[in-house]
């Protein structure tokens, strides 16, 4: 009879198992037997059932299965372990795993050099109050964690726990690897990084998929040689930079690279932060670093009132290096470097090296300091809307503009670099002091200016220049609308500056030569400072007149056509207006008033016809 007893509870014992790890999505049994490790084959239904479709395979089936239940974690097949709150990981495979711990981990340390370790996370929450509660000690051929759809993954550390003494080799992550990281799949994983970082590794980290949700101390994401995004979503909020790499010794090492996905990132410090180059071609991206632009333009101290980067000082922000814990940070802590330095790193998207935006990402960044800064930075497709306190557009060397469209709704300058590029693109901009400023370099001779009334005391600085062959740029500026040490050219497309009203600026301001041998100039603001152009095989008009802000002004040819029209929200007393449309003989006449046919862009019209003006002016 014992014995009859005996085989039926083993039978029953062995069906409850099968059901366990049937489905991926089932919920976990409520009684289990305390610190019991199981080690079966699993039937081919059940390996079936317990599959998720990845970006990489149509299909992934698990090899082993994990139910996290504290002491009662259940583990069927091979590679796994369960001991004192640590399920330890010790061979590649598919790992399913599902339930909960209330103080521990999984720790992988896999030596297979050609198979990688995959967990598939089908509902799991783990918290680990000393240590990650994913540690990756050892993977060379890469952990890929699997965000089964439907389900809601939880991983959070301790703000308290106590900072190593005897090692720097610690985790500073809630999720933590020392090799390469992937995430991939259709379900959420929310990361509550209470102790410093969120998701760290000292390799690469590969983004492609689930709906990722991270509070962190300090850095939302850092990969130390590169962090890629290619898809699902990103919510981060961090006391440090919510996307960054660290490696700056390596040759090709320390990039960034988004190509899709949607990203909103909230950090204390840069949204995005690369000690290599950044490259942009898709995702929908919205930034906010340190609370975002206050509209504080012209309050810094300093140069001039240029803001901290620049010689100023920076407001205080609330809740700069702010975030969870205790306030003790690790050696590579972003806050802590910070908090060591006298301005800290307020950016939008930020380049060691290069910065490039192409094909068709959209991004919003609102920004204390510059919104895009990098050492050259290239532009060339995708929709930017751009605020900040500082620059809107910085290159330390060179910014080039060849597509897309650009909104810098306010900044205190809107686009710097000691040289400055378009030739595509529509760009619209607001700043408080210069629009496009090329500064830096060195110094050579001296500048020639209009009527001797600027740029005859500035020295002309060779490495700056301005040079426009296309697109369509609208500067309206309260400081110089364009400003170059060196030279501006401009030889095709569309260049409208509304300048100042004081005349302690103006609207066009160079050290050199302004050169227009194609495409069309308008430039109108105060007249004190005044420049004007150079014609290379162009007309040119430089004139006074007084406009109150908000009329409609016309540019017409003989045959009564219009070149251009223009709505400055501001009022001006100096116009100066160069067009490849106009023969050298030809007279232009002013029209004020009047509507057109077509849409302008920010007030400026450049086709359509115009009808119901009233004539002004000729212009000779």
């Amino acid at each position: 009879m014992r014995n009859i007893t005996k085989a039926v509870m083993l039978v029953a014992f062995a069906a409850m198992i099968t059901l366990v790890f049937v489905s991926c999505a089932e919920e976990t049994p409520g009684e289990t037997t305390g610190g019991l490790i199981v080690s079966t084959t699993q039937t081919e239904p059940a390996t079936t059932a317990a599959s998720a479709t990845t970006q990489d395979t149509d299909e992934i089936e698990a090899d082993t299965y994990i139910i996290l239940d504290d002491e009662k974690t259940i583990i069927s097949g091979e590679g796994a372990a369960y001991s004192a709150g640590t399920v330890t990981i010790t061979k590649g495979g598919v790992y399913s795993v599902k339930g909960k711990l209330t103080d521990g981990k999984i720790y992988i340390n896999s030596s297979v050099e050609n198979k990688k370790v995959k967990l598939l996370f089908c509902g799991v929450d783990i918290n680990c109050t000393t240590d990650a509660p994913v540690f990756v000690e050892n993977s060379p051929a890469e952990t890929v964690i699997i965000l089964e759809s439907g389900t809601t993954n939880v991983l959070s550390d301790n703000g308290d726990r106590a900072i190593p003494t005897d090692t720097t080799d610690y985790a500073t992550a809630t999720l933590y690897s020392k090799d390469d990281l992937q995430i991939e799949g259709e379900g959420t994983l929310t990361v509550n990084a209470n102790f410093n970082k969120g998701i760290f590794s000292k390799n690469d980290i590969d983004i492609r998929g689930g709906v990722i949700n991270i509070t962190a101390a300090d850095d939302g994401i850092r990969g130390k040689d590169s962090i890629e995004v290619s898809g699902g979503e990103l919510n981060i909020t961090c006391g440090g930079d919510a996307l960054r790499t660290s490696e700056e010794t390596v040759e090709n090492k320390g990039d960034i690279t988004v190509s899709g996905g949607k990203l909103t990132l909230k950090s204390d410090l840069d949204g995005i932060q690369a000690t290599g180059s950044i490259a942009i071609t898709g995702g929908n991206i919205n930034i906010t670093a340190a609370g975002g632009a206050t509209g504080a333009f012209t309050s810094y101290a300093g140069d001039g009132g240029r803001p901290g980067d620049m010689g100023g000082e920076r407001p205080a922000k609330p809740g700069l290096f702010g975030g969870k814990g205790s306030g003790k940070r690790p050696p590579d802590s972003s806050a802590l470097e910070a908090a060591e330095e006298d301005t800290p790193s307020t950016k939008g998207i930020k380049a060691a090296k290069t910065l490039t935006i192409s094909e068709n990402p959209v991004l919003m960044i609102t920004s204390v300091d510059d919104s895009i800064h990098g050492a050259d930075v290239s532009l060339v497709g995708g929709t930017l809307t751009l605020t900040s306190d500082d620059d809107a557009i910085h290159g330390d060397e060179t910014v080039y503009i060849g597509g897309g469209e650009i909104n810098i709704t306010a900044c205190y300058e809107g686009v710097e670099a000691k040289k400055i590029a378009v030739s595509d693109g529509r760009v619209i901009l607001k700043s408080s002091d210069d629009g496009f400023n090329a500064a830096g370099g060195s110094t050579s001779g001296t500048a020639g200016g209009f009527m001797g009334m600027k740029g005859g005391m500035d020295a002309v600085d060779s490495d700056c220049d301005i040079n426009i062959t296309g697109g369509f740029v609208l500067v309206n500026a309260d400081g110089d609308g364009i400003d170059s040490n060196g030279n501006v050219e401009v030889s095709g497309g569309t260049l409208v500056v509304f300048g100042p009203v004081s005349d302690g600026n103006a609207a066009l301001d160079y050290a050199g030569k302004f050169t227009v041998s194609g495409g069309t100039v308008l430039a109108a603001g105060s007249s004190r400072m005044a420049q004007s152009v150079t014609g290379d095989g162009v007309r040119v008009f430089a004139f006074n007149y007084t406009q109150q802000a908000n009329t409609l002004v016309s540019i017409l040819d003989g045959s009564g056509k219009s070149l251009i029209g223009f709505v400055n929200p501001k009022s001006y007393t100096h116009v100066v207006f160069a067009s490849d449309a106009v023969d050298s003989d030809e007279s232009c006449y002013l029209y004020e008033s009047g509507s057109y046919s077509s849409q302008g862009f920010g007030g400026v019209y450049v086709e359509g016809d115009y009808t119901g003006g009233n004539l002004e002016r000729e212009l000779k």
